[in-house]
């Protein structure tokens, strides 16, 4: 139901299952409902509303003023004016990074060059935090009165009382690698997080235990993992039961990534797009627990894909099946050369290459038609003048033009 639409950004309206989408040439939001497919114009321009949690209803910053719209009584009131500095009292300022709270206690927001602010509903009083303004996904809330922030070089993330003003180190790390990105779990208490290591991985921080513990390594887990210039993982979005976590291994210089799905129940990480077919990820949310939508910042589209077999497993299992081949490499870890074997059911044409982590690539071995049976070839190091480090031998057939059979082999050279 949500498949290329040109739009630069989106919100969702989970109460009505409805998406709210940013046109790219007026700016001005229009409205998908995806249960009726209907569509329709809306008055919102350029952000979107912000929704409750617990209620139908949203904010949006409209005419200096912060207005509250009830979607169930289809009525509208203005919720409060956005503070102002002693300096510039009385001037507008724009106001962005709507978050409502957990229970919806608290509304926080951002003033134009102010500090974070809560606005609490039941008294219209406003808890200004003593902490500086970071990008939206930089901030969540940890329960309803307390919120959490990265720090200090990016290496801590804090937890913020509003009503004492206390603070605690929730992760504290060395000065580098530094936090990259990171999501709490209301539900559990617990932490995801991840680091801007050459190679990522997500890491759970267990408030209750005081423990941390690696969760998903993308060299380890994913049997072809991404290859482009430079990984992270962004924009970590836990599903409404806090059971999935949802996130981009994004390329930062390239197109491409993919979309990750880390299940908390079997603590296992599944990779649902491929890396070679999809653009620049930008953001992504639950429609419900079974579908995710997302931006693809390249092409400027938003789209929607429901959580059936996840395409890692796919792999996985065409993999296993006589379609392609049976890789092995030995040694591993080698040096300075390995023996790359592999056997195929039928004829077939043929690509076998040496890539780096970055995703650079460092040798074409094969690339041509062969025969049915065994095959084998030696790769050596020195004739590429390669140092000691982590490569990837991708082998891929192709039948009638068509790709029936792509693995990655991890290898590490060590002098």
């Amino acid at each position: 139901h949500i498949n290329h639409i040109p739009a630069d950004k989106f919100n969702i309206d989970k109460f009505a299952q409805e998406v709210y989408y940013r046109d790219v040439f007026t700016y001005y939001f229009i409205k998908k409902n995806l249960i009726s497919q209907k569509i329709d114009t809306t008055s919102y321009f350029y952000s979107p509303p912000v929704f409750a949690n617990k209620s139908h209803k949203s904010v949006h910053f409209s005419g200096g003023s912060v207005i509250l719209h009830d979607h169930d009584k289809d009525t509208s009131y203005v919720l409060f004016y956005p503070p102002y500095t002693n300096e510039n009292k009385g001037g507008t300022y724009i106001t962005y990074g709507f978050l409502f709270s957990p229970n919806d206690s608290f509304l926080l927001f951002q003033p134009a060059e102010l500090k974070y602010t809560a606005f609490k509903l039941s008294d219209s009083t406003f808890h200004k935090i003593n902490m500086p303004a970071f990008e939206d996904y930089f901030i969540h809330w940890s329960n309803d009165s307390t919120v959490i922030f990265r720090w200090d070089n990016q290496s801590k993330i804090l937890e913020y009382y509003l009503y004492s003003g206390k603070i605690d180190t929730l992760i504290n790390l060395p000065e580098y690698p530094r936090i990259s990105n990171y999501s709490y779990n209301k539900t559990k208490n617990i932490l995801i997080y991840s680091t801007d290591e050459l190679y990522p991985k997500l890491y759970l921080y267990n408030k209750k235990t005081d423990s941390t513990t690696i969760v998903f390594n993308i060299l380890t887990d994913d049997p072809n993992p991404c290859l482009g210039s430079g990984l992270a993982f962004k924009y970590m979005k836990w599903d409404s039961e806090d059971d999935d976590l949802a996130f981009f291994c994004t390329l930062l210089t390239n197109n491409g990534g993919a979309i990750y799905v880390y299940k908390l129940k079997e603590n296992k990480t599944y990779r649902y797009t491929r890396c070679e077919y999809e653009g620049k990820k930008y953001e992504l949310d639950w429609i419900n627990r079974d579908t995710i939508i997302y931006l693809d910042q390249t092409y400027f589209n938003i789209d929607g894909f429901a959580l059936l077999t996840p395409v890692s497993v796919e792999e996985k299992n065409n993999s296993k099946l006589d379609e392609g081949a049976e890789i092995g490499v030995y040694p591993n870890p080698f040096n300075p050369s390995t023996t790359i074997k592999w056997h195929s059911s039928s004829s077939n044409y043929s690509t076998i290459k040496v890539f780096d982590i970055l995703g650079k690539e460092i040798a074409v071995l094969i690339d041509r038609d062969l025969s049915a049976g065994q095959h084998q070839l030696e790769f050596n190091a020195e004739d590429y003048w390669l140092s000691s480090g982590v490569y990837f031998i991708n082998i891929k057939i192709m039948r009638s033009g068509s790709e029936v059979y792509t693995e990655n082999k991890k290898v590490i050279l060590m002098k």
